[in-house]
């Protein structure tokens, strides 16, 4: 049986001043910034603590999800998650 990963997305509010991607994707707390995401798989919303850049607490809210497989592709130079 496939282990299920654990996914959470949202919207990265440091772009566009200070970075070039709409949106973080934390895979297993693993950080990968995106330009698109498409998810194919069941979602829900959560409410998580996250450390902040300068290491505090702070309340985000996620699309989240448990998909069996993340992949990422580039195309037309934009840069794409891919949760199934």
């Amino acid at each position: 049986m496939a282990m299920k990963l654990s996914v959470k997305i949202r919207y990265n509010t440091n772009y566009p001043e200070k970075h070039d991607k709409k949106w973080r994707v934390l895979v297993d707390e693993n950080q990968h910034f995106v330009d698109e995401v498409v998810i194919n798989c069941k979602s829900f919303t959560t409410e998580d603590i996250v450390k902040s850049d300068t290491g505090e607490d702070v309340l985000k809210y996620h699309l989240s999800c448990n998909p069996k497989n993340v992949s990422f592709v580039t195309r037309k130079g934009k840069l794409k998650a891919v949760i199934k």
